[in-house]
């Protein structure tokens, strides 16, 4: 697939001029790219020796818990092929939110489960530790409910229908994702999570706009 392609063309101009917290980092392969200052967080071990070996700045932390950084430290969280992973996944969402600045943005990358291309490649049947798989619809859900409005999604295409990348981008989502075997979102806080409650009940504007 191009995950890689798609990240450097669409998602690496969002992230590169902010210094980034990359969650389940693991080798670095994204990290690396980020803007120097950028963090990673993986709970493998070995992982992180080889981020260390690429001078990059890492933590050992397990995604299952709370995130050992302060209140609006970031103004990007990337995360990509891990959510799938963690045993509660709007938990870390709203990790994400909490530590994120005010009209920051959440990249994630997610596994697609199941497409047109199926056929040729069992992704999950070789991925025995991913827990859950999402759909578009599910994973915009989540974002709300975490503190986030969706932005965009961006798919990877297989490589070798790798030339169609750019019309697949602008096809409807829910016809471009069954293309890919994996997806981007690009999703921006909009709200603390923990005031949720206070700004549904008290703010009809809001609730409107975005509890729809």
């Amino acid at each position: 697939m191009s995950r890689y392609s798609t990240f450097k063309r669409y998602i690496l101009p969002l992230v590169r001029d902010h210094i980034t917290l990359d969650l389940g980092c693991g080798t670095g392969e994204f990290l690396e790219w980020f803007k120097k200052g950028s963090i990673g967080i993986d709970v493998s071990v070995s992982m992180l020796e080889k981020c260390r070996e690429k001078n990059l700045c890492v933590l050992l932390a397990d995604l299952n818990h709370p995130l050992p950084f302060k209140d609006k430290s970031f103004d990007r969280v990337f995360c990509a092929h891990t959510l799938e992973h963690v045993e509660s996944p709007i938990q870390l969402l709203r990790e994400c939110n909490r530590v994120l600045r005010p009209e920051g943005k959440l990249v994630l990358g997610l596994p697609r489960e199941s497409s047109l291309l199926e056929f040729f490649d069992k992704y999950f049947d070789d991925h025995p530790y991913h827990l859950y798989s999402f759909s578009l619809r599910n994973i915009s859900h989540l974002l709300k409910r975490a503190g986030f409005v969706v932005e965009r999604f961006f798919f990877d295409v297989p490589k070798v229908f790798e030339f169609l990348t750019p019309i697949i981008q602008y096809l409807p989502s829910w016809i471009a994702i069954h293309f890919c075997f994996s997806y981007w979102v690009v999703a921006t806080k909009v709200y603390d999570d923990l005031q949720l409650i206070e700004y549904t009940m008290g703010n009809k504007e809001l609730e409107r706009r975005w509890f729809k």
